[in-house]
């Protein structure tokens, strides 16, 4: 995975802290004393400029916080598969981005 977009994270992710965690498209995970927060986002691939959907694929937004969620840790991430290609599938995009908090966790934070 790869970070494929410089975005305004702050509006982008602000849905992950409105809606309710059983959101099919979003879920807040405990782990090692951190909150990690992962939304899916449908991405649309775009035609020249007729501006007309050709493709739609996902994106993980990553959030990490403290587990009492007090301080985020990172600035959220927009993740997608390698070489900027988007993920195929809402799960495939879920799991994706919770496995990349738990490696984030795992080799920045966790002592």
């Amino acid at each position: 995975m790869r970070h494929i977009g410089v975005l305004d994270a702050r509006q982008r992710t602000a849905a992950i802290g409105t809606r309710e965690s059983g959101d099919p498209m979003n879920r807040i995970y405990q782990y090692h004393g951190f909150e990690i927060a992962v939304a899916v986002e449908a991405d649309f691939g775009w035609k020249g400029a007729r501006g007309a959907p050709v493709s739609t694929g996902y994106v993980a937004i990553v959030k990490i916080s403290k587990a009492d969620g007090s301080v985020s840790v990172f600035s959220p991430l927009r993740l997608g598969e390698s070489q900027g290609k988007r993920f195929i599938s809402e799960s495939d995009a879920l799991m994706s981005g919770y496995s990349a908090g738990r490696r984030l966790v795992d080799d920045l934070l966790a002592s």
